[in-house]
């Protein structure tokens, strides 16, 4: 679980709001078979169990999703200093 300062948690949730991440789906699959492409996984764990995020995708993603994803990485790779090609 993430533990961090309060303006980290505060801009991770404006994102979760922006996006709508707490309507996301448990699953997004595509509509046709795919044999090679990308896997996503999003969970976000709080210290009441009953409002966690948990969604996944395989070559689907919700609307927005690849922004919101990228918005989420690029606001880690500022806190902490990544790579810009760091992978987590």
């Amino acid at each position: 679980m993430l533990k961090g300062k309060e303006d980290l948690l505060e801009r991770l949730q404006d994102i979760i709001g922006k996006f709508h991440i707490r309507q996301y789906k448990k699953e997004y699959e595509p509509n046709r078979n795919i044999m090679d492409g990308v896997a996503w996984v999003l969970k976000v764990g709080y210290s009441n169990p009953s409002v966690e995020i948990s969604s996944t995708g395989a070559n689907s993603w919700p609307e927005n999703g690849i922004k919101a994803f990228s918005e989420i990485k690029n606001l880690f790779i500022e806190y902490f200093d990544l790579d810009e090609k760091s992978d987590f």
